[in-house]
């Protein structure tokens, strides 16, 4: 691929991201408030059940609580809104001949948009209510770069497998919720029983949002070797997700079409 088709298509995702968050936003009469407003929506609902209600809550948890949901949501809900982005786009997959890896990035790039506009409000309000930056701030890039590849192979593998199973749709929904009980967003890893930490340890979210956590809240640099697991499977998961795309790239058009 030469580096003008690259380019090319790199300006097509672009487009897409920004064109689908202009839609989005005109559907609102709050616009992009809504990418502040549904996560503290969100926060305030689990903040009830889990503090007042069930009084599991830890100390300074509602910063807790907001990091990980402000973290997770990036990836839970770019997996499910990347899940149909192929077999959705029966018309233009037809009519086109492009890499429909496209198709899914372009999810990746809008949901990242929000992020990272969501993420500096979220850094904003921790500096306010005694939590400055400090030097471990630097383990922030890493750690984004990290969790988008782990986004990006987790996006396009389900992407691409809806066309050949459209039931995993439904599957990839409810992998997510369990996904996000196990990543200790409610609740730190030693809340948890011994016998079930197991479980949640297979889940690279998991030690993803701790290390989020021990940067903005703690100040501290994060624990690379919990990270060990979740590089490990972010890098298997793209590498393949990435082939799986290649392979199934001119297949698409015709599944899509039959389905």
């Amino acid at each position: 691929m030469s580096l003008n088709t690259l380019l090319h298509y790199c300006d097509i995702v672009v487009f897409r991201a920004g064109t689908a968050m202009a839609s989005e936003a005109a559907k609102t009469y709050l616009n992009f408030l809504w990418w502040i407003i549904d996560p503290m929506l969100t926060m305030a609902v689990f903040y009830l059940l889990f503090a007042v209600v069930l009084q599991r809550g830890t100390e300074d948890f509602v910063f807790f609580l907001i990091v990980g949901l402000v973290v997770w949501q990036w990836f839970g809900n770019t997996v499910g809104s990347a899940a149909p982005s192929i077999q959705q786009s029966a018309s233009l997959i037809s009519q086109v001949s492009f890499p429909k890896v496209l198709l899914p990035l372009t999810v990746i790039l809008t949901n990242t948009y929000k992020f990272l506009f969501v993420s500096g409000i979220l850094l904003i309000v921790l500096w306010l209510s005694g939590f400055p930056p400090s030097a471990s701030y630097l383990a922030l890039l890493p750690l984004v770069l990290l969790q988008l590849l782990l986004i990006y192979g987790a996006s396009t593998a389900v992407a691409s497998l809806v066309p050949l199973i459209p039931d995993i749709q439904h599957i990839v929904s409810n992998v997510l919720r369990a996904m996000m009980f196990l990543s200790g967003i409610f609740y730190p890893l030693s809340a948890v029983p011994p016998g079930l930490q197991q479980a949640f340890l297979l889940n690279p979210m998991l030690s993803i949002i701790e290390a989020y956590r021990q940067v903005l809240i703690h100040q501290a640099w994060p624990d690379f070797e919990n990270l060990q697991y979740a590089i490990g499977v972010t890098l298997i998961l793209a590498v393949l997700a990435t082939l799986l795309t290649r392979s199934l790239d001119k297949r698409f058009a015709r599944l899509v079409v039959q389905r």
